[in-house]
């Protein structure tokens, strides 16, 4: 058994060659009817820990499985209850002992009798599409299978040992094998029966495989369409009926021919309408032969090469791209179709066209919906040896001749399977696998097979851009340069590195783990600037958070040692712009509008825009720009501009003149919102764009008459000072500085003096500055007041000036800051912060800002700046200046898997609190600022680790105004935020007003 497990070059028995996926029907009447008989749904099952200590023997055609457990196939056994989740990254979940499996290896039992009307005139075959990781299968008995590739299908012929009647199918699964050395990719360790099993009763001669190409004449004004076929019975002639319809389903191709053994047939189409992303035309094969049908879509497309730029059908494309795993909270990689599908239209809503299938071939099922809705996809090979890196020798499995035949085996299963879909353009040899003989091998091999398909391989970038290994170069074997993670400074030095000539993307960047990434839009402004840059894949998705629901029904997602696996990796599988349930992120938005095809670029003091189509085959027929102009009440002027038929790459200028009168006559801010819309929504241009700016400080709207205009001192009472102004009282400590405006007659408080606040909950891309922020202590920094000095002569006007250092103990830097109170008998407290770092301080800081605790379980909140959602300073997640309501603190907010920083509210010049403690506040500044309001402490956000962690203050909210926070970035795996973006540890000065409202 061992042989069978430990030795890489076993990889399968009786298995038959790998071929295209289809499924095969059969006329009846006036139908096609399926020939698959689907063995999905509930099995027997029986768990063992270890493989050694089971005596269930599935040869023995008696074993009794009554008492056995039943399982859901498809399915993976530890989101059933049996054994446990286990997630790591990179390294190995078991000892590096290459090629051998661990001793105590799990192995699962499955086993369904299926009743069947055996038929002489047919074959059967049973189809496993993905298995984790080995398994043996049995049929009444008899052993007539072994396989250990997870992601690739597995079919074996089972005709001989078939019964008519009764039939008992038994698999057994190993959770371990060698080949668990090369898919260690990022994801959690899950075994079982996880895509669809069936047996496909077929004639006894048929169609095995086929494989068609497109090619075309210059102007694509014509096309080749060549097939290759082959049969099932090399030695028997089969007649064969082809006929190609159109997109419309008019058929545009009949052939008759026999097919014996195998066959070319070429044939030319005029004026095929093409397929793209942008355009994803499909025409339909039907393959018929006497007893059985098969159907294709097929998409006329060419891939190359072209001007050193990557083209389909002859036009450089840009690649809008995301990395997808499959995986759902419940059943793990076992993913149903209507959430696939769901996933598919959520990412064409956020404007992407490109997937990368990371790290391994999927369901096949996703390809087909793929064709339809239009995306490019790269197929990756099932390869991952990232947890060999932990020798030293990156390429110890991948330039091994014993692997050399498992490598060559999962590119061919991958090619063979998926290599009439047209939405694959690009072939992957794996990922973080190093840069090995295997990995040439692979590509020689590919390139052979399918010269029609470029190759990436990201390991061959990694070393030529190596100076330690091979330099600064272009990639020799693969037809692009590929790498990930790189900094927007790194890429123009590669775009102007005269050996790096081949087309450039990012197969994974703006790693979108927790809040962020950073920079996006800066990322595709530098895309847009260098046509070698053809765009990349975000990483990822998903979070790959396992669902837990506690007692008390809150529901919340598992990561990495939730399941007290050792090691793990933690949180690091948290890492998507959508939630595990489908909930998106702040960040998807930021997707949403950032991958936007349409974009708007306002012109400064104008009522003017350059709009852009970023498509790069769509002639936008009719889109609408739409100017509004509106201030907190209303809308004052709008005005609609139709911009039609605008070029793939063309900008053009609008613009609108209006009387201008509503700037001198209202009496709020004002904002300018620019909207495009398309006019007629589809699948490829649904999504809507828009952009602002406030256009106009008019004079500040007029305070209502107060009916007090001056303060009355009150005696001081243990070193207190008192001032009634109207319905309130306002307190001020003389020796401590603190200071606090309550009711005059209930002593309910309004609000008190705020501190100043230096840290954040530190997000998942503090990851490395979050440690350096911590050794300079300002995760625990300190306020001390050394002078306090009142100011009371005025009756209208109060002045309070507090001298303060700021530090954490046993840290040799302070801030030295002054804070200047001005209260005002109209209830308003001007405020005036300066700060001056000095010492050995870090480069930078989390925050600048002030924390104030007001009194209240939640608060209704109105501003005029970004919203709706949260943004950050390299961040804007498609917000747009605005005016904005939140009816509660929650909406304010956004809970992250992993809590952390999240809330913050960009550019904003105006913000009014109604607590429902019975008060209203308001904010406002000359300066943007942000505010955030938080029903936690920050200290308890920085430290929970679920969101069951939080837990909510006493009717008490945190009201967080910040001066400026520190950039995102991405550096969870990638840059830290640009300089820009650096809240850095320098001398600072802003103002602020709060204003008791009546």
């Amino acid at each position: 058994m061992n042989q069978y497990l430990d030795d890489p070059n076993v990889i399968a028995e009786n298995k038959l060659p790998n071929r295209s996926f289809y499924v095969p029907q059969r006329q009846v009447e006036d139908q096609l009817v399926s020939e698959s008989i689907d063995l999905n749904g509930t099995w027997q099952f029986h768990y063992e820990s270890d493989a050694r200590v089971s005596s269930v023997d599935l040869a023995d055609k008696q074993l009794n499985i009554k008492d056995w457990d039943q399982i859901t196939v498809p399915g993976q056994w530890q989101m059933q209850g049996y054994g446990h989740p286990a997630y790591t990254n990179v390294q190995y979940p078991f000892q590096i002992d290459v090629p051998n499996t661990p001793a105590e290896n799990p192995t699962g039992y499955y086993v369904k009798d299926v009743e069947l009307q055996k038929q002489a005139d047919r074959r059967y075959f049973l189809r496993f599409e993905g298995v984790d990781n080995a398994f043996f299968v049995w049929v009444n008995g008899q052993q007539v299978g072994f396989y250990k590739g997870s992601r690739t299908a597995a079919e074996f012929d089972i005709t001989d040992v078939l019964n008519n009647g009764r039939n008992r199918i038994g698999v057994q699964v190993y959770q371990w094998s060698a080949s668990s050395y090369i898919e260690d990719q990022d994801m959690w360790w899950l075994t079982g029966i996880f895509r669809a099993v069936s047996i496909l009763a077929r004639p006894q001669n048929f169609i095995w495989d086929y494989f068609y190409r497109t090619s075309f004449n210059e102007n694509y004004a014509q096309a080749e369409f060549k097939i290759d076929l082959s049969a099932f019975v090399a030695d028997s002639p089969l007649a064969v009926k082809l006929e190609l319809l159109d997109p419309a389903g008019e058929s545009v191709l009949v052939d008759l021919f026999d097919l014996t053994d195998k066959i070319t047939k070429q044939y030319q189409i005029d004026r095929p309408k093409l397929w793209n992303a942008e355009e994803p035309n499909l025409y339909r094969l039907i393959l018929s032969t006497a007893d059985e049908v098969i159907e294709q879509q097929v998409g006329f497309r060419t891939v190359a090469i072209k001007n050193d730029l990557i083209c389909v059908n002859g036009v450089p494309v840009t690649f809008r791209g995301v990395n997808r795993h499959e995986f759902h909270e419940k059943f793990g990689r076992a993913v149903p179709h209507e959430r696939v599908l769901a996933e598919l239209k959520l990412m064409k809503a956020a404007n992407m066209n490109a997937i990368r299938f990371s790290h391994y071939p999927e369901d096949p099922w996703v390809y087909q919906q793929c064709d339809r809705l239009g995306f490019y996809l790269i197929d990756e090979a099932d390869l991952e040896c990232h947890g060999i890196y932990e020798t030293g020798d990156v390429n110890q499995i991948s330039s091994d001749p014993l692997w050399t035949k498992p490598y060559l085996e999962r590119m061919e299963a991958m090619i063979e399977r998926d290599k009439n879909v047209p939405a694959v353009i690009i072939w992957s040899v794996g990922n973080e696998s190093g840069n090995g003989s295997n990995h040439k091998l692979m590509i020689d091999w590919a390139k052979q097979r399918d010269p029609q398909r470029l190759i990436h391989h990201e390991g061959e970038f990694r070393y030529a851009c190596d100076p330690e290994t091979g330099g600064e170069q272009d990639v020799q074997w693969s037809d692009m340069n590929s790498s990930m993670y790189p900094s927007i400074a790194d890429l123009e030095k590669t775009v102007h590195d005269p050996k790096i000539k081949k087309p450039y993307i990012l197969c994974e960047y703006a790693h979108q783990m927790g809040n962020g990434a950073g920079s996006l839009q800066d990322y595709w402004d530098t895309f847009n600037k260098y046509p070698q840059l053809q765009g990349g894949f975000i990483w990822e998705w998903k979070d790959h958070g396992i669902e837990k629901v506690g007692a008390d029904d809150q529901k919340t997602f598992a990561y990495g040692g939730d399941f007290g696996e050792v090691p793990n990796d933690y949180n690091f599988v948290i890492d998507g712009i959508i939630q595990p349930d489908l909930k998106p992120s702040p960040s998807y938005f930021d997707v949403q509008h950032v991958y936007s095809p349409i974009q708007l670029q306002l012109l400064p003091d104008q009522l003017a825009a350059h709009i852009t189509n970023h498509y790069n085959f769509t002639t936008v027929s009719q889109v609408q720009v739409i100017f509004t102009v509106k201030n907190k009440v209303q809308d004052l002027f709008s005005e609609t501009v139709t911009v039609e038929n605008l070029k793939p790459g063309e900008t053009r200028t609008v613009a609108v003149d209006p009387e201008q009168s509503f700037l001198q006559d209202s009496q709020t801010d004002l904002v300018l919102l620019v909207d495009a819309q398309y006019l007629e929504a589809t699948d490829q241009t649904q999504h809507s764009y828009r952009v602002s700016r406030l256009i106009a400080r008019p004079e500040s709207e007029t305070t209502p008459a107060n009916t007090v205009d001056q303060f009355t001192k009150l005696p001081v009472k243990d070193f207190v000072r008192r001032y009634q102004f109207g319905e309130h009282l306002l307190k001020i400590n003389q020796q401590t500085g603190s200071w606090q405006i309550v009711e005059a007659k209930t002593a309910e408080p309004i609000v008190s003096q705020p501190q100043q606040i230096f840290w954040r909950a530190l997000t998942d891309n503090d990851f490395r500055v979050g440690k350096v922020w911590r050794e300079f202590g300002l995760d625990r920094m300190v306020t001390e007041v050394r002078s306090v000095t009142i100011e009371d002569q005025q009756t209208d006007a109060i002045v309070l000036k507090l001298n303060e250092t700021c530090g954490a103990a046993g840290k040799d830097w302070l801030i030295h800051s002054t804070i200047a109170y001005r209260f005002t008998a109209a209830g308003k407290i001007e405020i005036k912060v300066s700060g001056q770092p000095q010492g050995q301080m870090p480069a930078t800081l989390p925050r600048v800002g002030l924390q104030f605790v007001q009194e209240g379980a939640d608060a209704k909140t109105t501003w005029l700046g970004r919203g709706p959602r949260e943004s950050y300073p390299d961040i804007n997640n498609g917000t747009w200046i605005d005016y904005f309501d939140a009816e509660t603190i929650p909406d304010l907010n956004f809970n992250y898997i992993f809590p952390q920083e999240n809330g913050n509210h960009q550019e904003t010049r105006t913000v009014e609190i109604q607590s429902d403690a019975g008060y209203q506040l308001g904010l406002s500044s000359q300066e943007p600022f942000s505010f955030s309001l938080k029903q936690n402490t920050i200290q308890n956000l920085d430290a929970a680790q679920h969101v069951t962690d939080l837990q909510k203050l006493d009717h008490q909210f945190l009201l967080i105004v910040d001066h400026q926070q520190n950039g995102i970035g991405s550096q969870s795996c990638g840059p830290e935020p640009m300089g820009k973006y650096l809240l850095k540890t320098e001398a600072y000065e802003y103002e602020l007003v709060v204003e008791i409202k009546p």
